[in-house]
């Protein structure tokens, strides 16, 4: 996804706690810095 290839590109920052480099679901797993409602990422 898009938000993979960004932690990526800042090369993978320790302060992104729940980030993978990998598939991953960000509003399941609760990314830090992103917001969902219901399965969308909103912020």
């Amino acid at each position: 996804s898009a938000l993979n290839t960004w932690y990526n590109i800042l090369g993978s920052p320790s302060q992104l706690t729940g980030w993978s480099l990998s598939e991953g679901d960000p509003c399941g797993q609760s990314w830090t810095g992103v917001t969902c409602s219901g399965s969308a990422v909103t912020e």
